[in-house]
């Protein structure tokens, strides 16, 4: 009858062990982490979003260790509709103008050769369409400094979080993911990036242009021009995608099984080389490997927040413009305004090359994260 009730004890008081030598080590390990640059972020890139965690980069991972994010996507999908109505409404006054002077092209279309002339109708839909280029300009220098202001904080965010989980793994005994992953980084924070905002965002603002050109002047066309350059786009969209994404899946998948086989063989020589105390430090080793996890995962998981807290903003941003563009087109068409409607389609088709380049620098950060993350976990 008493033996359950010793066995129980033991196996109580051995957990309660176990769980503080655990916490013990996270603390080391949270303890020796330089988090200096991380606090530098949060202080100038924080937004109310990463504050709702915590203001402080040790006091983020801390909150994060456990995994609990809160999450309630009832909740969450709310504020991203929210958010989505709230750019809307805010572009609603600026684009009412835009299809105000659609609305008198139209006008003066149906009025040329009766009641104007040809020649005035001609320099009234000029300057109409002069004034919902500048609107709309006006509208795109702002969209457009916000999505590169994002793309240079998420460059910054895999400058500062991708060493931490670097260094991390390493500890966990992942040395061979630290190699593949150290290039990896290198890519994504220096050739990705620059692939958007030198290539992607540059071409988009140029097919732009000639698009607004041709709008002005009808009997200049450089639709041609404009089809190349979006192809080009598109194959260096897509060719980025697809060596990133099949260089760092084979690379991880055959560096967790070289991992999985060092660790192991190292557990096995310690458990088995030191006399007596070697099934300790065996034990030892899988301690400090599981709590280097937990730290990583939370590493991890606070530059996934931080990425998100970037992101939404600019993404909002973008498709609300975007939205707009279309629904302007919709009244330009329905109207027999064939110029302002050409020209909010071919806008609206362009942003969506933009919008494409940050999710994909997005994406290729959140994939990274996330391979590091169970770089570890395969082979524990």
């Amino acid at each position: 009858m008493f033996l359950p009730v010793l066995l129980s004890g033991g196996i109580i008081a051995f957990a309660a062990e176990g769980e503080k030598e655990l916490t013990e080590n996270i603390d080391s390990i949270i303890g020796g982490l330089d988090l200096n640059a991380l606090q530098n972020y949060l202080d100038t890139y924080g937004n109310d979003y990463v504050y709702s965690f915590s203001k402080s980069a040790k006091g983020l991972i801390e909150f994060l260790l456990n995994g609990d994010l809160g999450v309630n996507y009832t909740d969450y999908l709310k504020k991203l509709f929210s958010s989505l109505f709230d750019g809307i409404g805010n572009l609603l006054p600026v684009f009412a103008q835009v299809v105000a002077v659609t609305i008198l092209c139209a006008i003066t279309t149906d009025a040329e050769g009766g009641i104007i002339s040809k020649s005035t109708a001609t320099v009234i839909r000029l300057a109409a369409t002069c004034i919902i280029l500048l609107i709309l300009t006006s509208m795109l220098v702002g969209i457009i400094s916000s999505t590169v202001g994002c793309i240079n904080s998420i460059s910054r965010q895999i400058d500062i979080v991708t060493p931490i989980l670097i260094t991390l793994t390493v500890l966990t005994g992942g040395s061979g993911s630290g190699a593949i992953y150290t290039p990896c980084a290198t890519f994504l924070g220096q050739g990705a990036i620059y692939l958007v905002n030198g290539v992607i965002i540059p071409i988009t603002l140029a097919v732009m242009i000639l698009n607004f050109i041709s709008k002005i002047n009808p009997e200049i066309s450089f639709s041609g021009i404009c089809v190349l350059l979006k192809s080009v786009m598109k194959w260096i969209i897509g060719i980025t995608v697809a060596v990133f994404g099949l260089f760092i899946t084979v690379q991880s998948t055959s560096t967790s099984l070289f991992n999985g086989i060092f660790f192991k063989v190292t557990k096995y020589l310690v458990g088995n080389s030191v006399p007596i105390v070697g099934n300790f430090l065996s034990s030892g080793v899988d301690m400090v490997v599981l709590s280097g996890a937990v730290v990583k995962s939370s590493v991890g998981m606070t530059g996934i927040v931080l990425l998100i807290g970037s992101v939404i903003e600019p993404v909002i941003s973008l498709i609300s413009f975007s939205l707009m563009l279309k629904i302007s087109g919709a009244i330009a068409q329905s109207i027999g305004e064939k110029t302002s409607y050409s020209l909010f389609c071919d806008l609206s088709k362009d942003i969506e090359f933009m919008i494409a380049g940050l999710l994909i620098v997005a994406f290729m950060y959140f994939l990274t994260i996330m391979l590091i993350i169970n770089s570890t976990y395969a082979f524990i």
